[in-house]
């Protein structure tokens, strides 16, 4: 069964990259279904940073989703400002909170500390949706996968791992792409 549920959202996730590669707002649903399947195997593996760093990645594509809504038209820049330090602050916290909680630990590596910075700024620059910040939200994200697929073939996760690998590929496309962009 964990098998099958690491296939379905390392699928999922993958997915999820297609159509932020195709420039689809479906892919921040995908994403939030993705993320959300895949907790519990890196629970079961006791990568508890991983599962808050997915916890952080929900909330994350929440607000990217929401940005993409017909409604962000009608939001003052006031409130857009003020949910972009909302955001910005709870990405900082979730950075911090996994340093502090994990610098002594022993199960805990500095991979791990790469992935989640990497996909939450990674993230929250894809959500900014401008030409700049997709080049470097796709960056980070390639620097997340790679610390990813190192994490989850440490842990026995090697189909994780293996989609980890597509989806950093994906995001070389994406700059690829964004690059080709006038």
């Amino acid at each position: 069964m964990d098998i099958v549920i690491q296939i379905v959202g390392s699928f999922v996730l993958f997915l999820n990259k297609i159509f932020f590669l195709k420039r689809n707002n479906f892919g921040w649903v995908l994403g939030i279904i993705g993320i959300s399947i895949l907790i519990y195997p890196l629970y079961q593996k006791q990568l508890f940073i991983s599962v808050v760093l997915y916890v952080g990645l929900i909330i994350l594509m929440i607000y990217g989703y929401l940005l993409t809504l017909k409604i962000k038209k009608q939001i003052s820049t006031f409130w857009k400002f003020f949910f972009r330090i909302i955001i910005i602050s709870m990405t900082l916290g979730l950075c911090l909170y996994i340093y502090l909680e994990t610098r002594d630990s022993e199960t805990f590596t500095d991979w791990q500390l790469g992935q989640a910075i990497g996909a939450l700024f990674g993230f929250l620059l894809l959500a900014f949706n401008t030409r700049t910040s997709n080049i470097f939200g796709w960056i980070a994200n390639i620097f997340s996968h790679s610390c990813a697929t190192y994490v989850m073939h440490s842990s026995g996760l090697d189909i994780m791992a293996f989609f980890q690998i597509l989806s950093a590929l994906v995001s070389f496309k994406a700059i690829q792409n964004e690059l080709k962009i006038t």
